[in-house]
C-alpha cells in the first residue's frame, strides 16, 4: 500500500472508533501526503468521490470495521475491480488491525493529543 492508501484506511478506521489522537495525527500526515482538508473529511466519512480507486479502498475498510464478522460482497468486488489484488486485501487488513490497536491504545492510556486537534464529525 502507498502512504496515501494507508492514510485513507487509517482515517476511516480512526473515525469509526472516534480516536481523536489518531484522527488528529493522521489528519496532519494525510495533509503531508497531499490530501486537502475537504478530502480528509470525506475519507473520515468513508468515501473518496475524488478518486475511484481510493473510494473502493476506503469503503471496504469502513465496511470491515462496521460489519466486523463479514464483508459485503459488493465492497470486495469494487475493490478488486479497481485493480487491487488479494495481496492488497491482506495489506488492508493489516492496516485496519494496526489502526484498531493504536486507536484503543491511545484511548485506554488517555494519550495527550500533541497535534492540532481535529473537529469531531
Amino acid at each position: 500500500m502507498s502512504k496515501r492508501e494507508s492514510e485513507t484506511i487509517t482515517l476511516a478506521v480512526s473515525q469509526h472508533h472516534r480516536a481523536m489522537y489518531c484522527l488528529s495525527a493522521h489528519t496532519m500526515i494525510g495533509k503531508l501526503n497531499g490530501f486537502s482538508d475537504g478530502e480528509i473529511i470525506q475519507l473520515r466519512r468513508g468515501r473518496a468521490p475524488f478518486d475511484g480507486r481510493l473510494d473502493a479502498l476506503v469503503q471496504l475498510a469502513k465496511g470491515i470495521v462496521e460489519e466486523k464478522e463479514k464483508v459485503t460482497p459488493i465492497l470486495l468486488e469494487n475493490f478488486f475491480n479497481e485493480g487491487y489484488t488479494l495481496e492488497n486485501l491482506v495489506d488492508l487488513l493489516h492496516v485496519v488491525g494496526d489502526s484498531f490497536i493504536t486507536n484503543f491504545t491511545g484511548k485506554v492510556l488517555d494519550v495527550s493529543i500533541d497535534f492540532p486537534l481535529v473537529d469531531e464529525l
